[in-house]
């Protein structure tokens, strides 16, 4: 059996991907690895860097991933978050009725209103 390597907020905050460093994230207390996945993510490096060396929980479970991108995601785990540093303080998104007449903000915008990709936004 293989021990699960536990990480706190300061050293995935060191992976960064500044200064050529590797990019590291956490989505639902895991810790992964997303530094060789950037050039292949269907939504262009960017939109992950964005949450490099952070909590990207919400921001990957508001873009409705598929099956297989998590799939992908297992394979990119390195650990989990260290459990004193657990908190309950990510939310999952709640859904939010937008109105047809209301004009989308740069703070609304999120994965699906960037990018439509075969892995990202199918169930």
């Amino acid at each position: 059996m293989t021990a699960i390597k536990l990480f706190t907020k300061e050293e995935v905050l060191r992976h960064d991907g500044k200064k050529e460093k590797d990019v590291w994230l956490i989505i639902d207390k895991n810790v992964y690895d997303v530094t060789t996945f950037l050039k292949d993510h269907p939504g262009g490096s960017e939109l992950v860097e964005e949450y490099a060396g952070k909590d990207a929980t919400s921001a990957f479970h508001e873009a409705g991933h598929s099956s297989d991108a998590r799939k992908q995601l297992k394979a990119l785990k390195i650990g989990e978050l260290h459990p004193d540093e657990r908190g309950n303080n990510v939310k999952k998104p709640t859904s939010k009725v937008k109105s047809e007449n209301e004009p989308p903000s740069e703070k609304n915008r999120n994965f699906l209103d960037i990018i439509s990709c075969g892995l990202c936004g199918r169930n």
